[in-house]
């Protein structure tokens, strides 16, 4: 008799143990259902073209105020090229340029700031001015931002001519706007 008694016991420690961890699990499930309720993901996707183009570019100032050195700005026809021409070029010479870029496609972009947005050679340096926090521009379809160009002419031998073609990249991406996560229980 003794014997029964011990097994009844042991098979009630057991019996115990399994209607807790039924109970702790079915509790569990619902917590997770209550809190799944109130939780809501959103998200968006947007397809497009991203097409950030030059469309304005013209010349703000000039030092020294001299007539004969004379830099003229055009945005070639691709839209993605801009070329500076100076006629007789002097040391000394600084001109102020300014230019509109607008993203002529759907999605919006931003601008990606790159440490080589300048030129400099022994001949010639420009300097690049995107706006001042351009990680902060957006431009939205049809949206558009200045920037400044400063062409410095540093040396140039006399009595030459000089065709000088720039590369100055400018990179742009998707705008991705931030994620925002709602929930509670």
């Amino acid at each position: 008799m003794k014997i029964k008694g011990k097994r009844k016991m042991h098979r009630s420690i057991w019996q115990i143990l399994w209607i807790t961890l039924v109970i702790s699990i079915s509790s569990a499930g619902v917590s997770v259902a209550a809190w799944h309720d109130g939780t809501q993901i959103m998200g968006t996707v947007t397809t497009g073209s991203i097409k950030p183009l030059f469309t304005n570019v013209y010349v703000v100032d000039q030092s020294p105020n001299d007539s004969s050195c004379t830099v003229f700005p055009e945005i070639k026809t691709d839209d993605k090229t801009m070329t500076l021409t100076v006629n007789n070029a002097h040391p000394g010479y600084q001109a102020q340029l300014r230019y509109e870029i607008t993203n002529k496609g759907s999605v919006p972009v931003r601008y990606v700031p790159e440490e080589s947005a300048d030129y400099e050679s022994g001949i010639v340096k420009v300097v690049n001015q995107f706006p001042k926090y351009p990680e902060d521009v957006v431009l939205e379809g049809g949206g558009s931002a200045e920037g400044t160009l400063t062409l410095i002419i540093d040396a140039t031998p006399e009595e030459d001519a000089y065709n000088l073609q720039i590369q100055m990249p400018m990179y742009f991406e998707q705008a991705i706007p931030r994620v925002a996560a709602k929930g509670g229980v």
